[in-house]
């Protein structure tokens, strides 16, 4: 049967507002071999963040899982087939009437993180075996663990449509899989295009084909630029596409990929396959973050892949620090970023490492985040990165890339070191795929979420760039300075907010930010307070051997009342061998690190001095450092 859904139906509304075929307020249905035509939607599920009626305030339908959902046909309809809405499934606790199950926190279960310890609360619901065709659009807005296994969409208007999502809570898992978005030149309707999410996540697909007319278009209206009041496209839409045996060789035209559909951000997006899913290259990113072509590698652009830059090596990733806005943009400096701004639309000075304040995002729903916006940027692993024009606000939170990324390409870790810059200070971090989540998602971060070792070092960088012993500065100061307290009556100790996880002199008289410092061995460490004793700045790159992480540095300038001079002096200097092999003396869970005892140390010696070794350092498990 072959319905023509653009010449309606008198049951139909024409705007665009009537129910599906089949509507569902409550998800938790088996929905197994329908089929349906001729309606406004196939299937509509128009999650929301409440139930209505007698489930009123008892249940959060946005976020209840699926069940059966294979088999289905959705065709000949006038906008979607299967139109999910605002989707986010989650682990519910229920009782016999299927309501929430209250706690003293209120329908506690609805939340993206579980309590106490922050794990993603998601729970993975499967369409499978979904037949889509001659419909408008076919998947949703916003939609998250969900995973569709055997999708076939033909000839749709638009084979895929999906706005945001994020990774899955549990590992392996798929945003589509085996499956087809087909386009017959035959037929009078639709393409193969399909138009697809970003966000802070990595998208997965395998065992797909696409054929006919059309490409794969990301991302789908996120980021948009006139969202921002500085009318620059949203930069945390920055999402990793992971391709494991897709196939794109049947696509017909000139382009398998369009950068940034429906005013999304079109410098976001990167591509990644270790297969021949993208004619055998490892990576593609837009070609509009020109310094890229200056990565070694990197060529392009190239026509095909919607003129992105071609990379033969897997190792750029996403960049992203969730926070409160420190301006409308902040400053990245290194490889990739070694060119001048184009200041054109729609880069807008992105590809020379402007990186605009995301004000477009915001949450899925029954979560407690701390932040929900932020920056987000492309870094190439391994390599040192300056990151200036930052602004003391509160603390700041980061993410490099995603772990599930890094397992699937068989990666122990992935890091890049950190300069972080305020008003003339530095701290110096490294910034692994490996810290913890806990209180991570796509959308931001929750309110418990850890400090990691840069957001510390940001911590540190914003008590040296408002402390009193600092005599001027070149930018307004923060009216709000980092958290502090009274350390008077500790016998000269000082409040050192690096003691978040404990350390040489931290927890003096029994106050955790207090610190024993600045005197002989073992408290050498280097008050907070230690006032700079020159009138230039420095900053340090140190190459670490492979049992450790690089040094970091911590960097102060100062100036006179009525001058300032700043003198910038640019060293390298290589990690000697370490002097013993710290695996092999203290055993697992520790490794050589050139930072302890020493005042850059952002850890302020946690852990270090395993077995009576000072340069070996405790770490994984509370209260430790992640091992590196």
């Amino acid at each position: 049967m072959k319905c023509g859904w653009s010449r309606g139906n008198e049951w139909q509304s024409q705007n665009g507002l009537k129910e599906g075929g089949i509507y569902f307020q409550g998800m938790t249905n088996d929905l197994f071999g329908n089929r349906v035509a001729g309606m406004e939607h196939g299937f509509w599920s128009p999650g929301s963040g409440n139930g209505r009626g007698f489930a009123s305030g008892k249940t959060c339908n946005t976020h209840q899982p699926f069940g059966r959902f294979e088999d289905n046909v959705w065709h000949d309809n006038q906008r979607f087939g299967i139109y999910l809405d605002h989707q986010y499934s989650r682990d519910l606790e229920r009782d016999q009437e299927a309501h929430v199950v209250k706690t003293a926190q209120g329908m506690e279960s609805c939340n993206a993180f579980t309590r106490p310890d922050g794990k993603d609360n998601g729970f993975v619901s499967v369409i499978k075996n979904d037949f889509n065709y001659h419909n408008m659009f076919v998947g949703g807005y916003s939609i998250g663990d969900i995973e569709f296994d055997g999708l076939l969409s033909v000839n749709n208007l638009n084979n895929g449509y999906w706005k945001r999502s994020k990774n899955f809570a549990e590992p392996g898992r798929y945003h589509v899989k085996n499956s087809f978005f087909l386009a017959d030149p035959n037929d009078g309707i639709g393409s193969a295009t399909t138009l697809f999410p970003g966000g802070s996540f990595t998208f997965k697909m395998k065992d797909t084909k696409y054929a006919g007319s059309g490409k794969l278009e990301v991302p789908q209206h996120c980021g948009i630029y006139f969202h921002n009041p500085h009318n620059k496209f949203g930069s945390t839409c920055a999402v990793q596409y992971l391709f494991e045996n897709v196939d794109f060789t049947e696509l017909r035209g000139d382009q398998i990929f369009h950068f940034g559909p429906s005013d999304g951000n079109p410098m976001s997006p990167t591509f990644i396959a270790s297969d021949n899913s993208i004619d055998g290259h490892k990576q593609v990113i837009s070609g509009r973050l020109d310094g890229f072509l200056k990565v070694p590698n990197c060529s392009g652009p190239v026509k095909k892949y919607g003129n992105g830059i071609v990379c033969e090596g897997q190792n750029i990733r996403r960049l992203t620090i969730f926070s409160p806005s420190m301006g409308d943009e902040i400053k990245i400096s290194g490889p990739g970023y070694d060119v001048s701004p184009n200041w054109d639309h729609p880069v807008g000075g992105t590809n020379a490492g402007h990186i605009w304040y995301d004000h477009s995002h915001g949450s899925s729903g029954h979560v407690d985040h701390k932040y929900t916006k932020g920056y987000g940027i492309h870094v190439v692993l391994g390599e040192t990165y300056r990151i200036s024009d930052l602004q003391w606000k509160d603390d700041i939170f980061f993410q490099l890339s995603d772990p599930e990324l890094a397992d699937v390409l068989g990666n122990t870790d992935e890091y890049v070191n950190l300069e972080l810059e305020m008003d003339g200070f530095v701290e110096s971090c490294r910034l692994s795929v490996r810290e913890s989540r806990d209180w991570h998602n796509a959308d931001g971060v929750g309110k418990e979420a850890e400090l990691s070792e840069c957001s510390l070092a940001f911590r540190t960088l914003g008590y040296l760039a408002t402390g009193t012993h600092k005599t001027t500065t070149t930018t307004k100061a923060p009216t709000t300075p980092p958290p502090t307290g009274d350390c008077s009556k500790c016998g000269g100790a000082e409040w050192d907010v690096r003691c978040e996880h404990g350390g040489v002199g931290c927890s003096a008289c029994g106050i955790k930010y207090c610190r024993f410092c600045g005197g002989s061995p073992p408290y050498d460490i280097a008050c907070p307070t230690q006032a700079p004793t020159t009138t230039s700045s420095s900053t340090a790159t140190t190459t670490s051997s492979s049992s450790g992480p690089s040094s970091t540095a911590t960097t102060k300038s100062t100036t006179s009342t009525t001058t300032q001079t700043t003198t910038t002096i640019k060293t390298t200097t290589t990690t000697k061998e370490p002097e013993y092999d710290c695996n092999q003396v203290c055993g697992g869970n520790t490794f050589y690190d050139e930072r302890c005892w020493t005042s850059s140390d952002p850890h302020g010696g946690l852990g270090c001095n395993a077995c009576n070794k000072p340069k070996c350092r405790i770490c994984g498990g509370s209260p430790y450092i992640s091992c590196p």
